[in-house]
């Protein structure tokens, strides 16, 4: 796989609202679509952070410019990455007990990096959802135009 760099995760929060979103999008897309093969080098080779803020343009372009969610279109939504809920969702449980999608995912990436039996088949699910959450907020954007 083709990973996206931090170079151009910083490059697309710098560019826009747009670009930012449209990063992410594709960011979510490559983990959700990745082999397992993949995504076993990929937690080897970058461990928690290849899921963290330096690969998500929108982080970049709100949390760390602003040092505030707030703004970030997945908060807005209702979608707040840094809900805290140490309940079965922080590591890859039911969205029914309250955590995020970011949150669920990474969760499930946390078991993925530690080699958790049956971890892969979970971090999937996760990052379709984050997916289809973002896509979700692009077609927001393109209503509100």
């Amino acid at each position: 796989m083709n990973w996206l760099t931090k170079q151009q995760a910083k490059e697309a929060a710098r560019m826009g609202d747009r670009e930012a979103l449209e990063c992410s999008i594709e960011h979510w897309r490559q983990l959700s679509i990745a082999t397992a093969k993949e995504l076993n080098a990929l937690a080897q080779a970058q461990g928690m952070e290849a899921i963290c803020e330096f690969y998500c343009a929108l982080c970049l372009r709100y949390r760390t410019r602003s040092r505030s969610c707030s703004k970030c279109p997945l908060s807005q939504a209702g979608h707040e990455c840094e809900v805290v809920d140490y309940g079965d969702s922080l590591y890859g449980g039911s969205p029914r007990h309250g955590g995020s999608p970011w949150r669920i995912a990474h969760g499930a990436w946390w078991r993925v990096c530690n080699g958790r039996p049956g971890s892969i088949v979970k971090f999937r699910n996760a990052a379709r959802r984050m997916l289809r959450v973002l896509n979700g907020l692009k077609k927001l954007e393109k209503e509100n135009e």
